[in-house]
């Protein structure tokens, strides 16, 4: 449990047991937007080390561009899309992560996408709090999420091996 605000930090959860294919779906309901313009929320995915890794997330409406894709390889961040669509309590924000794209939506709605796929391997899904796109981010004790999911996709191949069974 987070109970303190830190600077130039962050926080990364991963879920247990790791993914078992490569492409599945984050999502998670924002329940208390954090306060500061500086504390995002990410959903991080393809995680095989604290180096390479994709995310995708949200800061408070008040940043600039508050929706984010980016990804971490060899330890250097790109940021691949970014948009302002705003943030309210409430809004469930959901990373799909595909092979041929990586898109980020917000209530339902399509708000990112990117075709990059330098990180092919399943890794580890989670979810973050702080810089991890921006080294003077911060993670924020006031913020909250709620309803963490996480869904494999089944190749079409393999569903229609399922069923024929």
């Amino acid at each position: 449990v987070r109970n303190e605000t830190a600077d130039s930090d962050r926080l990364t959860y991963t879920i247990q047991p790791n993914p078992t294919v490569a492409e599945y779906d984050i999502e998670l309901t924002i329940v208390v937007v954090p306060g500061l313009n500086t504390a995002p929320v990410w959903l991080i995915g393809r995680l095989t080390d604290v180096s390479n890794y994709y995310g995708a997330g949200t800061y408070t409406s008040g940043a600039a561009a508050d929706k984010k894709i980016f990804k971490k390889v060899a330890g250097v961040v790109t940021e691949l899309a970014s948009g302002d669509f705003g943030l309210t309590a409430g809004d469930v924000i959901k990373f799909e992560i595909r092979n041929g794209t990586k898109k980020l939506f917000q209530n339902g709605v399509e708000r990112l996408s990117t075709t990059d796929n330098a990180l092919t391997a399943a890794g580890k899904a989670g979810m973050a709090f702080g810089n991890n796109l921006v080294s003077t981010d911060d993670h924020e004790s006031g913020v909250r999420v709620d309803d963490f999911s996480y869904v494999e996709v089944v190749a079409a191949d393999d569903l229609f091996a399922q069923a024929v069974m």
